[in-house]
């Protein structure tokens, strides 16, 4: 139970700081703050979802595919076509 906790506050957290990091691309288009928006905000999309977003999607995908690690499966079972 504790780590699907984890799991979900890293959800929750990628939610919040990418709403964060939109607020700042909005108000600096308002604020006509150009270097802001390039140097800033579109490079913090870009580390942002290059670190987070890919652990973010190897969450999902163990949660739509799990992995039983104790069923033994043979090579010949996981090649058959039946």
């Amino acid at each position: 139970m504790n780590t699907a906790k984890e799991k979900i506050s890293v959800i929750i957290a990628f939610f919040h700081l990418n709403f964060g990091i939109t607020l700042k691309a909005i108000n600096s288009v308002y604020f006509r703050r150009w270097k802001v928006l390039i140097f800033d905000v579109i490079t913090g999309y870009i580390i942002f979802f290059g670190f987070i977003g890919v652990m973010i999607t190897m969450i999902y995908v163990k949660w739509w595919y799990p992995v039983d690690a104790y069923t033994i499966h043979s090579t010949i079972d996981l090649c058959s076509e039946d």
